[in-house]
């Protein structure tokens, strides 16, 4: 669980890259809940039956990877239909 807080977002490095500045204050005004580990290629194969990564050794333990934006948002819909509850990425904010 993340609870609901503030935090200074980005970097006050003025020779930081263009899109980390300003450094500013973002609030969280609810907690959320977040996984503890990355989905693996086993959970991914599970909800999408594809594995999409290229490791050199494929193993269900290991993260899923190589998967875009879409791809993530579909794994969340097929996967809140799962558990019965919904599933999201997180924001950005949330995700700093």
């Amino acid at each position: 669980y993340c609870p609901p807080g503030a935090f200074l977002m980005g970097a006050a490095d003025p020779h930081a890259p263009e899109d980390e500045r300003p450094q500013h204050r973002v609030t969280l005004t609810a907690g959320f809940y977040a996984a503890a580990h990355p989905v693996t290629q086993g959970q991914w194969r599970a909800v999408m039956n594809t594995n999409p990564s290229a490791f050199s050794v494929r193993s269900d333990a290991r993260p899923v990877e190589r998967v875009s934006w879409d791809d993530a948002q579909e794994f969340c819909r097929r996967a809140s239909a799962v558990v019965a509850r919904p599933l999201r990425l997180p924001a950005e904010a949330e995700w700093e």
